[in-house]
């Protein structure tokens, strides 16, 4: 957990064969945002965008599934993976926060 009167926030998104507005959904996070990000990707047979994220946005771990586990799953890795912040925000991959 975070010093008394500080939130941390961690960030976690779950996609598979994301459409480009995934990019803008991890961007808006990244810019607002100082913890961790976490992309989780349920099997994708394109992974342009992942690829895109990576490269973009260093800071920010992309796990690549080898298979679809579901979206609850997905998440439940992407929760243990952000470590223990007071907050976890689970962002669908085409909002923009």
């Amino acid at each position: 957990m975070g010093e008394p009167g500080t939130a941390q926030f961690a960030a976690v998104v779950v996609t598979h064969d994301p459409e480009p507005v995934v990019l803008a959904a991890v961007q808006a996070v990244a810019e607002g945002h100082h913890g961790k990000i976490v992309v989780v990707d349920n099997a994708s047979r394109d992974t342009t965008n992942l690829d895109r994220i990576e490269r973009d946005l260093p800071g920010v771990e992309v796990i690549r599934l080898d298979s679809n586990t579901g979206f609850c799953a997905a998440n439940n890795l992407g929760i243990r993976r952000a470590g223990r912040p007071e907050y976890v925000l689970l962002v669908n991959p085409d909002a923009v926060v």
